[in-house]
């Protein structure tokens, strides 16, 4: 792949292309992020978005960096993408909403795993307890304690009978219990989204394919 400009940012953005490594460029500076997170921090949930504008002064005493040159030199290059300019100020723009809520929704810093925990649910195969894992990886996993499972993933411990992705964002102030009645509405809503051909993270076409285990027989009309 050619690379004029030497960046590896380029490099790595393959099929994503100039659009990508443009957004990771304008995030990679702490002073940017700053504003974001002040512009987030600055939210009056009771106000509509017409009227979040923040002023400029506000603004730049809330992220307290002491050179004001630099400082507008860094919105500046906010504004556009993750920045709105009005007459009354600056606001956050959806695309720079989506990126802080996957902040804090957990995904990109926090580790709350944990293994073994005891499940209200029983196992559909056989009646049995199910207990919880949660990964490292925002994976919960349900796991049977009296069969097999439904699945044998070698990357998966035995006994396995579901398995999602799940932010860690569903686990606060609930318990294992409640983070699973929760994380299932979660999950069922983009199952039905993914059903219905629309990616849930960025509403694009889904394209689907079947596959069918040659290892065992398939009922008449069950495919």
């Amino acid at each position: 792949m050619s690379n004029p400009t030497n960046s590896p940012l380029e490099a790595a953005a393959g099929v994503a292309g100039t659009d990508a490594t443009e957004a990771f460029g304008l995030l990679a500076n702490e002073t940017r992020l700053a504003i974001l997170l002040a512009l987030w921090e600055a939210k009056e949930p009771e106000k509509p978005r017409s009227e979040q504008a923040v002023p400029f002064s506000e603004l730049y005493e809330r992220v307290a960096i002491r050179d004001s040159g630099n400082f507008t030199y860094h919105l500046d290059k906010l504004d556009g993408t993750f920045v709105r300019s009005t007459e009354e100020g600056y606001k956050l723009s959806n695309t720079a909403a989506r990126v802080l809520r996957a902040v804090f929704a957990g995904t990109l810093t926090e580790d709350r795993s944990f293994e073994g925990r005891l499940s209200e649910f029983e196992c559909y195969r056989c009646g049995s307890s199910l207990i919880v894992d949660y990964t490292d990886e925002n994976e919960t996993i349900q796991r049977c304690t009296g069969c097999g499972g439904a699945y044998e993933w070698p990357e998966y411990p035995s006994g396995m009978v579901a398995h999602a992705d799940l932010p860690p964002a569903a686990l606060e102030d609930r318990t294992p219990q409640e983070m699973q009645r929760k994380g299932n509405t979660w999950i069922r809503n983009r199952l039905m989204t993914l059903l219905n051909g629309v990616c849930p993270d960025c509403a694009g076409r889904i394209t689907t394919t079947t596959h069918v285990c040659e290892d065992h027989d398939v009922p008449e009309g069950a495919v």
